[in-house]
């Protein structure tokens, strides 16, 4: 099973960590039900892109968490669970231990997602092109104008009104390129490959010690930190819970 390695492998300071770290996550009047150490799948995707400067062919690879983007409808919740980072290190191959689970997954479309990121970004950059060079020339001739008559209430609005959409575009440009793990000057054109590894998390139950209410606290084991994404998502959308819970108990 192709893996990212944990910081530790020794089971006495993974469970120092899995405890620190549930700790900072868990709030006043919870208490931790149990624990899983599960093995957490990422679609590894490779796309294909070319350089805007001399349209040269390169390929940029991203990981896109496997159990979680069945459950991703918005856009920004999509955002949330790209993780590039964990093609930084080295992969090894490891096989897991007794008591490990292994998250299991649903088949999506692949191509279709990253389709859809690659059109979020064509859109926003086309739309940067055009308000960019307005917004200087606007300011650049009410700088002049201001030298004779006071700015009026009408151009300060239209000023930050065009800022904020400047600042929006940029915004969503900036993501795609994070999810993706594009470089400024990259296009990206298509879905070449992919396959699937997998990172080392631990999954917490934590409860209300007064209600009914639970929650999920997840820990990824290559940084030590608890991962506030995943676990916002899996407390704010029904969804993404009950698919962490799907995937738990399921097994590969």
């Amino acid at each position: 099973m192709l893996v990212a390695l944990p910081i530790t492998e020794q089971s006495s300071e993974v469970d120092k960590v899995v405890i620190k770290a549930t700790n900072r996550g868990r709030r006043r009047g919870e208490t931790a039900l149990a624990t899983w150490k599960v093995w957490m799948p990422y679609h590894r995707i490779w796309i294909r892109c070319s350089k805007m400067d001399d349209s040269r062919v390169e390929k940029v690879a991203t990981a896109l968490n496997a159990v979680f983007c069945v459950c991703a409808k918005a856009q920004s919740e999509l955002f949330q669970i790209f993780r590039p980072r964990h093609l930084e290190g080295l992969l090894g191959e490891i096989e897991p231990k007794l008591g490990e689970i292994v998250c299991s997954y649903s088949t999506v479309d692949l191509e279709a997602i990253v389709d859809r990121l690659i059109k979020i970004h064509a859109e926003a950059r086309d739309q940067l092109s055009q308000v960019e060079p307005e917004l200087v020339r606007s300011y650049r001739k009410m700088q002049w104008q201001y030298l004779i008559i006071p700015k009026t209430t009408g151009w300060l609005q239209h000023e930050t009104e065009a800022s904020k959409k400047l600042a929006r575009l940029q915004s969503r440009s900036l993501a795609v390129e994070i999810c993706l793990n594009l470089p400024s000057n990259f296009v990206p054109q298509r879905v070449e490959e992919h396959d699937v590894f997998y990172i080392p998390m631990a999954v917490t139950h934590i409860k209300q010690e007064k209600g009914e209410s639970s929650r999920f606290v997840l820990i990824d084991l290559t940084t030590g930190k608890m991962d506030a994404a995943l676990t916002n998502l899996c407390e704010l959308n029904e969804d993404f819970k009950t698919q962490l819970e799907l995937s738990l108990h399921k097994g590969p």
